[in-house]
């Protein structure tokens, strides 16, 4: 329909900054913090539901990506599998679409087969206020990368 996941993510878009030239940007054409020389271009989609959610992603990050130039995309997937969790195929679509993570949230446990994929995923993360002892990691980061930490909550 007209308000589709995709139709939102276009609107997101669109609403972005511009630069003179039109591209996507603050208006000095930047996406820089203050005090440093360069910028990071970063993308949250918020709560993938379901499978239109899913159809979404697959159809338009991967053209988002490179119409944005962006440098990182965080997906929310904690919803993806009919509205309540995460199971390993669809956390392989979302991979595979753009995301370089996908974080959960409170409905992480929902799907049990997610499990064993969070103790061997470094790009899955589930929130980060559960106890050390859950399977996953709470949070991601490398050199090149911005520290990704979901907290969870209800």
């Amino acid at each position: 329909g007209p308000h589709s996941r995709g139709a939102a993510l276009r609107e997101c878009a669109a609403r972005l900054p511009r630069t003179a030239s039109g591209a996507p940007g603050t208006r000095d054409g930047s996406f820089t913090n203050p005090g440093t020389d360069s910028g990071m271009r970063i993308l949250f989609v918020a709560d993938v539901n379901g499978p239109p959610g899913v159809r979404a992603v697959e159809q338009r990050l991967p053209s988002l990506r490179e119409e944005l130039a962006l440098d990182f995309v965080v997906v929310n997937g904690e919803n993806a599998a009919d509205g309540l969790g995460l199971t390993p195929k669809i956390a392989d679509k979302l991979l595979a679409a753009g995301a370089d993570v996908i974080t959960l949230g409170n409905h992480t446990w929902r799907r049990k087969e997610i499990n064993p994929y969070l103790s061997g995923s470094e790009r899955v993360i589930r929130p980060a206020n559960l106890a050390p002892s859950a399977p996953g990691r709470g949070s991601k980061a490398s050199r090149a990368r911005p520290r990704v930490k979901p907290f969870g909550g209800r």
